[in-house]
């Protein structure tokens, strides 16, 4: 309490009326706009993992990255085709725009629905959260050799952005024989 009083007492003595009043009504604004913005949500994430037969969202994703990803490590080692599984530790999300009305008591939510140029309408996309990834697993003929290892492990970390540990770069089960 004994601070509260220091602070008013400076402000007292360091401020003219008129400007104790504007940094009051500042205060004020500020205070309603936070109040304000705590009762408006403008997003809501919907997670795209329905599956009815076809395949999801994430499916799609990590397939894509294991395609590139065999590229890489084929042009790596010099081989037509190497084993690649990724696994990811959530889902591919999309984050829709909402609007938020309120009329007197009521409350009601709606998604912001944009047309494209051939006139169909859609939810607007605020932003895409791509699955985080949890591992990967190479299977290849070269992993043998330590330099070509070492160079698989730096090109997927590098790719995906994850550390060593969460890659693993096996020999293929023909060459123990």
């Amino acid at each position: 309490m004994d601070k509260l009083k220091e602070i008013k007492n400076f402000l007292n003595e360091k401020l003219n009326k008129k400007q104790r009043i504007v940094i009051l009504i500042a205060l004020t604004a500020l205070a309603f706009l936070i109040l304000t913005k705590e009762n408006k949500n403008t997003e809501v994430t919907v997670k795209n993992e329905e599956n009815t037969g076809n395949i999801t969202e994430t499916e799609k994703y990590i397939k894509n990255l294991e395609e590139s990803l065999s590229d890489i490590i084929c042009a790596i080692t010099g081989e037509d085709s190497v084993k690649i599984m990724i696994t990811a530790e959530n889902s591919y999300e999309k984050v829709y725009a909402k609007e938020t009305e309120e009329n007197g008591e009521k409350k009601g939510e709606a998604y912001v629905i944009v047309k494209n140029s051939s006139q169909s309408q859609s939810a607007l996309i605020l932003k895409e959260i791509e699955p985080e990834i949890k591992g990967v697993a190479v299977v290849t003929n070269k992993a043998e050799n330590f330099l070509i290892k070492e160079q698989i492990i730096e090109a997927v970390k590098t790719v995906l952005g994850i550390s060593a540990s969460k890659v693993s770069v096996v020999p293929l089960y023909s060459n123990y024989k």
